[in-house]
């Protein structure tokens, strides 16, 4: 049947039924496709949550790092380095634990995101440097290396 051909509401209602599942799946897989499209090109970040985490265990690190110097190479724990220690303690939470290794690695954890964030001091000419490791990577800031 041919458009031109229709001269009753009849045969247009017709024309309709018989179109009407064909263009209710052209249309559907068109909006389907769309949606997967969007999503490839990036249109939602999965890694807002966990990037955001490391974010904030960053910054609770970051504040005890000079404190945190002084236990790099301490054969016995100093009054620094217990006072650092402390400072941990008290920001450990349900979701989230802080420690301080012998050697002054910072540590930060945040169980809910899956979060590894690790602050490694190291001195190159009298100069202590950090160096910033997060894993997943994809968690990792733009001034952190992700483990791999």
């Amino acid at each position: 049947m041919r458009v031109r051909e229709m001269t009753s509401s009849s045969d247009v209602i017709q024309f309709i039924v018989k179109w009407r599942r064909p263009m209710a799946f052209g249309l559907t897989m068109f909006v389907l496709l769309s949606c997967i499209v969007l999503l490839s090109l990036g249109g939602y970040d999965f890694t807002t949550q966990p990037k955001a985490a490391s974010m904030g265990i960053l910054k609770t690190l970051s504040s005890l790092q000079e404190s945190a110097v002084g236990c790099r190479n301490a054969s016995e724990p100093t009054e620094t380095c217990i006072q650092v220690r402390d400072r941990l303690s008290k920001l450990n939470s349900s979701n989230s634990r802080f420690f301080l290794t012998s050697r002054g690695v910072l540590i930060g954890v945040d169980f809910s995101n899956r979060v590894l964030v690790l602050l490694e001091p190291s001195a190159i000419e009298s100069e202590s440097r950090w160096t910033c490791t997060v894993t997943p990577a994809q968690a990792a800031p733009a001034a952190c290396v992700g483990l791999k």
